[in-house]
């Protein structure tokens, strides 16, 4: 009987041995998995973050493109509206002299 009992607690040790083992095991196993997605992970995080660098240089690349044009639509507008003051200055002027030309025919007519 001694002996039966002394080897029933041997196979609960071997036994529990197993099934800590096969935690481990499972444990190495996740471990592994998580090491292996991190490196994933990181590479994924390089090539965004290369990603990333490039578009913000392409995104300087275009502002540095665009400011010679905004200045030149600056210049444009502002020529734009001196011509159009001077046009409007140049119309009232041709107004003053219509109207000067026709008070002096008033007068020749008159005579």
């Amino acid at each position: 009987h001694h002996q039966l009992q002394a080897e029933q607690e041997t196979s609960y040790r071997l036994q529990a041995e197993v099934r800590r083992s096969d935690r481990l095991k499972l444990k190495v196993e996740w471990f592994s998995t998580l090491e292996e997605e991190n490196r994933r992970l990181t590479a994924e995080a390089k090539v965004t973050q290369s990603s990333l660098e490039s578009t913000r240089r392409e995104l300087e690349k275009a502002r540095n493109e665009l400011e010679p044009m905004r200045q030149r639509l600056s210049e444009l507008t502002m020529k734009e509206t001196e011509w159009s003051d001077a046009t409007q200055a140049l119309e009232k002027r041709a107004e003053q002299w219509q109207q000067l030309h026709s008070s002096v025919l008033l007068k020749f007519d008159a005579r």
